[in-house]
């Protein structure tokens, strides 16, 4: 069976790899931040685009904005009788999976 890397399948994400674990991590850090900082924000400061804060939201939401791009070419695994089998399951060719799951 041929290795994911070996396929080009539109440049798949594999999940598995450590740096799909940092930039998952660095994903869960910055929502704490985010759900931390947002009511602060909203309830003592002004809002000045320019700021620390107003900086740190472009950057946020340009990270989550990559994130949700992202979401189109990860590829994930699946357990055949054959052993494992990557799928890079996309939403315009099968709408009804895409949707039920």
């Amino acid at each position: 069976m041929k290795n994911i890397r070996q396929h080009n399948l539109h440049s798949p994400i594999a999940i598995k790899t450590l740096a799909a674990r940092k930039w998952d991590t660095l994903c869960a850090f910055l929502l704490v931040l985010v759900a931390i900082l947002t009511p602060f924000e909203a309830g003592f400061l002004e809002g000045d685009l320019f700021s620390w804060m107003g900086i740190f939201n472009i950057i946020t939401n340009l990270f989550f904005l990559i994130d949700m791009l992202m979401q189109f070419f990860i590829a994930y695994p699946i357990e055949t009788r054959y052993g494992p089998r990557w799928i890079l399951q996309r939403l315009g060719r099968d709408p009804n999976r895409a949707v039920l799951g």
